[in-house]
C-alpha cells in the first residue's frame, strides 16, 4: 500500500512541527468541530483542470488565522512536489532520503466546482477545496485533526509553481494503462510528457506477453516528440496478459525507467456493430450491419437465440456464420435454426475473443417471425406414440402459446398435424400412451389411474373411458393380445380382460409379487404365442405367463431376468430372435434358456431396436443431465449398434437426438430438439422440437 499523501495526511517530519505549532497558537480557540459549510466555501468554481496541470510545491501552511513556512525537506534534495496531469492524474514525491530518490503517490482526480477529490488504488478519497488558482499560485483548503481531539481542523496550503532543482525521473512513475471510460476499448498507455531542463531525446515503450518480464521484452515504439503523452498499441499480440514498460532519454542518456504495467486484454470493451432489420425468406434469413469500427479486429460472428433478452434456464444462443473480413457486411442464412423466431445478432469480436454488445432490441438484434416447416409447436413432450403402420408419431405435449397440455397427430413425412384432440387428459401416469389396433379399430389409450381415455385414432375424438366393471384398479402397464384378450397390471394384481366397448369385463386376476412396490415402475411385455413377461425395477426376477383362449392365465413362471425400466421403458421383446433386451443394463437375454446370449457398452444412452433384432440405436446425450448442457457431450449424432457386422456406425443429424426408431419403411427416424435439451420434457423458451430421417 502506498504512502498517505502529504497534501491529506502532513506526517512528514519538518510539516509535523508545523503543524504543531499551529495547534499550540490556536490552543485558545473555541474547538467546536469544523462545520461543513465552513470547508466549502470559497471554493473556485472557475477552476478547471487545465489551469491546474503542472508541478507545484507548498510554501505555507494556515491554521485559524495562523501562517507559517513550510521549508524545503532537505538542502540538498529541495521541495517535495506535486503534478496534476492532464490524465486527471495526480502524482506526488516526497524526498525520505538524501539520494534524492523520491517517494511517489499517485491518485485518480476529480474537479467539480472547486473541489478536487483524489482517489487512491483502493478507493479511499479525500477532498481538496480550490480557493485561488492563478498561473502561479495555487491556495486550497483540507481537513486534519491538527491536535488530535477528534475534530477536523481546517488547514489552507499555499502553493507555488515549482521546478526541482536538479533533473530527476518524476516520469516514469507516472506511465499507467489509462483505462478510463473514454479508452477501455484500446490498450492506451499514458504519462506525464516530460518539462525538463536537459534536451530531450525520445521516450520507449516495451511490451512482452504473459508474465511481466522485462528480459522477454521487446521495443515495439520509439516517439521523438516530448509532447507526446500517450501512446495506443494498435497491433498487441494476442495474449490474455500484456506487460508494458517505459524509458525516457534526454542528451543525457536515460532518465529513468518504469516498472511493468500489467493489461488484462480480457477487459477491454469492443465497439457494437449496428444491424438492420433482416429480411426474412421462404427458407432463408437476410441480414446486414454497419462495418465495425473499433480496434483490434477479429472476425464478425452472426448468431440466433431463442430469447430476445435475459437470461436463465434453457436460454441458448448458437453461431450460425464466423466472417473474418471486416469489410463484409451482409450474410444470407440458407439454414435456419431449427427453433421458431429465432434472434439474430452479429458480434464483433476482437483477436483477445471479447464481443460486443447484443442486447439492445431492433440495434443489435432482431427477432425475425420465422420458423421453419418441420417444427413442432410445442414446448415440451411427455408422452408419444409411434403408429406402427403409417408416417404418424401421436404426442402429448404443451402447444406453445398455451398452458394445456394435449395430445396431436403428427405427420412427420408431410410436417404437418392431422389432428388434435377435442378432450385433452385431465392428468397423465407412468403409463405409456400406446397405439392399439383391435376389434374397435386404430385407437389411442392413454391412462387415467383407474380409467382408460380411448381416442379414435385417426380424429383424436374422445369415445369415451374404459374401465374395469365393478373394480378400480390403478392401471401401472396393459397390453393388447389379440382375440378381444387384454392384460393389465395393477400394484398387486396381474389380471386379464375381455373388451365390451367401453367396459373391460375380468376374466382373471392373480397376485404377481409378494413385495408391494410404490414405485409405479411396472411392466409388461407381450412375447410370442399369447404369452406376457411381468416385472417391476426393483424385482431381480420377472413372471412369465401364458394366456389361453379363454384369456385364463396359465404357466406362471419366475425367470431370471429383470425389467429394469422405470417410467421410460427400455426393456424389450424381439420376436425375430427371441430375445429380451435390457437397455439399461446392456444386456440380451435368451428366451428359451434365459441366459445373457450379448452385452454392449454402445450406444451410450440406447432407445430402442430394428425390427429384425440386429440393431440398437442410441446416442452420447444423457437425459439426466440437466445442470450445464454448454458443457456436456451431447452432440447431433445418432449411434447404432449393428449385432450383425459388430460394428457402432455414426450418423450426423440436424438436430440433437430425443428418441430413434425403425418405422414401418424401414427407416431410422429421430426425434429431435434444434437447441440442447437433457430430454423431451424439459421446457424451452421457443418450440425447437422437429422430426428428421437418419440417413
Amino acid at each position: 500500500m502506498s504512502k498517505p499523501s502529504l497534501l491529506l495526511y502532513p506526517r512528514k517530519f519538518n510539516l509535523i512541527l508545523i503543524l504543531f505549532t499551529l495547534s499550540f497558537i490556536s490552543c485558545s480557540k473555541d474547538d467546536n468541530g469544523t462545520e461543513g459549510d465552513a470547508f466549502y466555501s470559497g471554493a473556485l468554481q472557475s477552476a478547471t483542470m487545465s489551469s491546474l496541470e503542472g508541478t507545484w510545491s507548498i510554501f505555507e501552511v494556515e491554521s485559524d488565522g495562523n501562517r507559517v513556512e513550510v521549508p524545503p525537506t532537505t538542502q540538498d534534495c529541495g521541495r517535495d512536489f506535486f503534478n496534476f496531469s492532464s490524465e486527471n492524474r495526480y502524482s506526488e514525491f516526497l524526498f525520505t532520503n538524501s539520494l534524492c530518490t523520491p517517494e511517489t503517490n499517485n491518485y485518480n482526480v476529480n474537479l467539480d466546482n472547486g473541489v478536487v477529490t483524489l482517489t487512491d488504488q483502493f478507493g479511499q478519497s479525500e477532498e481538496l477545496v480550490i480557493v485561488e488558482l492563478t498561473s502561479e499560485r495555487l491556495n486550497f483548503k483540507v481537513q486534519f485533526d491538527i491536535d488530535e481531539d477528534g475534530t477536523l481542523d481546517i488547514l489552507t496550503f499555499y502553493a507555488r509553481r515549482y521546478t526541482p532543482p536538479a533533473e530527476m525521473d518524476i516520469y516514469s512513475p507516472t506511465f499507467i494503462h489509462n483505462n478510463t471510460v473514454d479508452h477501455l476499448d484500446k490498450i492506451r498507455m499514458s504519462w506525464m510528457p516530460y518539462k525538463g531542463y536537459n534536451q530531450f531525446s525520445r521516450y520507449e515503450i516495451y511490451r512482452s506477453a504473459g508474465d511481466c518480464d522485462k528480459t522477454q521484452a521487446e521495443l515495439i515504439a520509439t516517439l521523438d516528440s516530448p509532447d507526446i503523452e500517450f501512446f495506443i498499441d494498435e497491433n498487441p499480440v494476442v495474449n490474455s496478459n500484456l506487460c508494458y514498460y517505459f524509458r525516457v532519454y534526454t542528451d543525457q542518456g536515460l532518465l529513468g525507467e518504469s516498472e511493468m504495467v500489467s493489461v488484462d486484454t480480457g477487459d477491454l470493451e469492443v465497439s457494437p456493430v449496428t444491424l438492420s432489420e433482416p429480411v426474412v425468406g421462404s427458407e432463408s434469413i437476410s441480414l446486414n450491419w454497419t462495418k465495425y469500427s473499433g480496434r483490434y479486429f477479429s472476425h464478425y460472428e452472426v448468431t440466433a437465440r431463442n430469447y430476445q433478452s435475459g437470461s436463465g434456464y434453457g436460454y441458448q444462443e448458437v453461431t450460425v456464420a464466423s466472417i473474418n473480413d471486416i469489410e463484409t457486411l451482409e450474410y444470407v442464412d440458407n439454414d435456419p435454426p431449427y427453433f421458431l423466431n429465432p434472434v439474430y445478432t452479429v458480434y464483433a469480436i476482437d483477436i483477445f475473443g471479447n464481443k460486443s454488445l447484443g442486447t439492445i432490441e431492433e440495434v443489435h438484434s432482431w427477432q425475425v417471425n420465422f420458423g421453419r416447416n418441420e417444427l413442432l409447436k410445442l414446448d415440451f413432450i411427455r408422452k408419444l406414440a409411434i403408429d406402427p403402420d403409417e408416417t404418424i408419431v401421436y404426442l402429448y405435449g404443451r402447444e406453445s402459446g398455451t398452458q394445456e397440455l394435449n395430445i396431436i397427430r403428427y405427420n412427420y413425412n408431410t410436417h404437418s398435424i392431422e389432428a388434435t384432440s377435442n378432450l385433452p387428459p385431465t392428468s397423465h401416469t407412468d403409463v405409456d400412451m400406446k397405439v392399439i389396433e383391435s376389434e374397435e379399430g386404430k385407437e389411442i389409450l392413454f391412462a387415467q389411474g383407474s380409467s382408460i381415455n380411448v381416442y379414435e385414432a385417426t380424429s383424436l375424438n374422445f369415445k369415451y373411458e374404459m374401465r374395469v366393471v365393478g373394480l378400480y384398479p390403478r392401471f401401472e402397464d396393459f397390453v393388447y393380445l389379440s382375440n378381444n384378450l387384454w392384460v393389465f397390471t395393477d400394484d398387486d394384481d396381474v389380471f386379464t380382460c375381455s373388451r365390451n366397448g367401453k367396459d373391460l369385463n375380468l376374466i382373471e386376476s392373480e397376485i404377481h409379487f409378494d413385495a408391494h412396490q410404490s414405485s409405479n415402475n411396472y411392466q409388461i411385455i407381450e412375447l410370442d404365442n399369447n404369452q406376457v413377461l411381468v416385472g417391476h425395477s426393483n424385482e431381480p426376477n420377472s413372471l412369465r405367463f401364458t394366456i389361453d383362449v379363454d384369456g385364463f392365465l396359465t404357466n406362471r413362471t419366475s425367470v431370471p431376468i429383470p425389467i429394469l425400466s422405470d417410467w421410460e421403458k427400455e426393456t424389450f421383446f424381439n420376436a425375430n430372435q427371441n430375445y429380451i433386451i435390457n437397455l439399461v443394463e446392456g444386456r440380451i437375454y435368451s428366451m428359451t434358456d434365459y441366459s445373457i446370449i450379448d452385452t454392449f457398452s454402445e450406444p451410450d444412452f440406447s432407445y430402442g431396436i430394428s425390427k429384425d433384432g440386429n440393431l440398437i440405436l442410441g446416442s452420447k446425450n444423457d437425459p439426466d443431465e440437466r445442470v450445464d448442457l454448454s458443457n456436456s457431450v451431447h452432440e447431433k449424432k445418432v449411434y447404432i449398434n449393428n449385432r450383425a457386422s459388430l460394428t457402432v456406425e455414426e450418423y450426423l443429424t440436424k438436430g440433437y437426438p430425443h428418441f430413434i426408431f425403425e418405422n414401418h419403411l424401414g427407416e431410422i427416424v429421430s426425434i429431435s430438439s434444434g437447441l440442447l435439451r437433457s430430454r423431451l420434457d424439459s421446457g424451452m423458451p421457443a418450440p425447437d422440437f422437429f422430426i428428421e430421417l437418419v440417413e
